[in-house]
């Protein structure tokens, strides 16, 4: 028996383009998606905030209220879990999230062969460790370092935009303080009424002094992170040096509303020369410095109040 020949009616345009829609339709969007992006998991907090710089929250980060607390910026947002101590992150919290990329600071690479079984260890320092350079940029290094994560992370263009932003707003503030007398200034934070942590020439807040060209009064020797302890009294070496304390903002208060006598007898006390900023963190690249230029600007345009 001979089988009917079947003869397909002419396909004309609209019946291929026809054809073509319906084939699109019944295959699953995902295959026409841009890829998904990197889940990302911060193991301290110079990384979440340079993560947050580029527009990518993380999954997860150490220790959150005290980042709020400290570090203040980029905020967190509150979909972000918490993983514990930076020191002591917590392991079980990390596989459970199944993160593509964890990035961390160098000084938990002893975590890293068992961080390896969950995702990829990415090793983030924005603050230049370098003893044996005694005025180090921190800001071109953090620069760097961002642009170097943003690769990984496949957000180069974020990245760009980031650092156009900030070097605007580094030459905005300069702009901001034109009338500013010009006075050096000690950079300090309140650790008790005797003590306090002072900033020197190999600090990430030298850098924006450098780029705004104010002297910072302290000259001797500090740690790798840029900072030293020492007594109050010897903030006295430059009696026309203004003062900027960051954070402890209420002991600072109060030592001058009681008038304890080693803050009385400081010249910039008693000219009025003090200023107090918010929290903002010595070590972090971009983020920090760009906190700190911000609220430094706002305050050398405010005017002394004698006591």
């Amino acid at each position: 028996m001979t089988l009917p020949v079947f003869k397909a009616p002419p396909l004309n345009r609209r019946t291929f383009l026809t054809g073509i829609a319906s084939l699109a339709l019944a295959i699953p969007a995902r295959a026409y998606a841009y890829p998904m992006p990197k889940r990302v998991l911060a193991l301290d907090w110079a990384s979440a905030a340079n993560i947050l710089a580029l527009g990518i929250t993380p999954l997860a980060m150490p220790e959150i209220d005290r980042y709020r607390q400290l570090m203040v910026e980029p905020a967190i947002p509150a979909s972000v879990a918490e993983l514990g101590l930076r020191s002591e992150p917590n392991l079980e919290r990390i596989a459970s999230l199944a993160p593509d990329i964890l990035v961390m600071n160098p000084q938990l690479a002893a975590l890293k062969s068992r961080l390896e079984k969950v995702g990829e260890v990415v090793f983030f320092e924005p603050h230049l460790l370098d003893r044996a350079d005694p005025h180090p940029d921190h800001i071109a290094h953090g620069k760097e370092q961002l642009a170097q994560l943003a690769s990984q992370l496949g957000a180069t263009p974020q990245c760009r935009d980031y650092i156009a932003n900030f070097d605007r707003d580094l030459a905005a503030g300069k702009v901001k303080i034109t009338q500013y007398d010009g006075r050096p200034l000690y950079i300090i934070s309140i650790v008790d009424a005797n003590r306090a942590l002072v900033f020197g020439q190999n600090s990430l807040f030298q850098n924006v002094l450098d780029h705004w060209n104010i002297q910072n009064a302290w000259h001797e020797q500090t740690s790798i992170f840029g900072h030293t302890t020492i007594t109050l009294d010897q903030l006295t070496a430059n009696p026309d040096a203004r003062i900027i304390n960051i954070g402890a903002q209420a002991r600072m208060a109060i030592a001058i509303k009681f008038g304890i006598p080693v803050f009385t007898s400081l010249p910039a006390v008693r000219a009025g020369r003090i200023r107090l900023l918010p929290e903002t963190l010595f070590y972090g690249g971009l983020p920090c410095a760009h906190r700190f230029a911000r609220l430094l600007a706002d305050a050398l345009t405010l005017q002394d109040t004698p006591s």
